[in-house]
């Protein structure tokens, strides 16, 4: 029997291969590949999150600009209203709505009030400047905020049913009830 033949298991000599191919030129084309690979799956996950960030924003933002209009109204409720009921009214919907804005501003984020904007219509300033002045302010006010009220009942159950958000559905279905409970009125929605 030949003794070569069997060299090599008795003969263990250490030939070390690289991990990543063999000559330095493999090792930079594996590199960059996988560089590639990794930034390539980072940009789908960017953007994965920010269309999930815009469908929420799209969905908020008229609840925030309704939010906006009715704590500007209480505002200058509270500064004008005479009578009791109504002041008491506005103090109630004031917090109410103020507690329900900064959550939903929250969730905006920072330029929430950027993204609000379009949604909000302060036709009402001028309507109530024009019942200050003329007297009758405490039941224009009155109407002008039940009628907001019911426009912003509107606009949470649109959002609710353009969400997909469990735990959205459920925040948006709270505020609601909360407002039908300052008017007085069902606290779920009619289907």
């Amino acid at each position: 029997m030949d003794q070569n033949n069997y060299e090599f298991i008795m003969n263990q000599t250490s030939q070390k291969k690289p991990l990543f191919g063999g000559s330095k030129k493999q090792r930079i084309i594996i590199i960059v590949a996988g560089a590639a690979l990794a930034l390539l799956l980072g940009i789908l996950l960017v953007t994965v999150i920010s269309a999930s960030s815009k469908n929420t924003q799209e969905v908020l933002a008229p609840v925030g600009g309704a939010q906006a209009d009715i704590i500007a109204i209480t505002e200058i409720g509270a500064k004008e209203a005479r009578d009791t009921a109504t002041i008491n009214k506005t103090a109630s919907v004031s917090l109410t709505v103020s507690s329900q804005n900064a959550a939903i501003m929250g969730q905006l984020g920072k330029n929430a009030k950027k993204i609000i904007a379009p949604y909000q219509n302060s036709g009402y300033e001028a309507v109530l400047d024009d019942a200050k002045n003329s007297g009758s302010f405490d039941k224009t006010y009155q109407t002008i905020l039940t009628e907001r009220l019911d426009l912003y009942r509107q606009t949470l159950v649109t959002a609710y049913s353009q969400t997909k958000s469990a735990k959205l559905k459920k925040e948006l279905e709270s505020y609601y009830a909360q407002i039908g409970v300052i008017l007085g009125e069902p606290t779920t929605p009619k289907q």
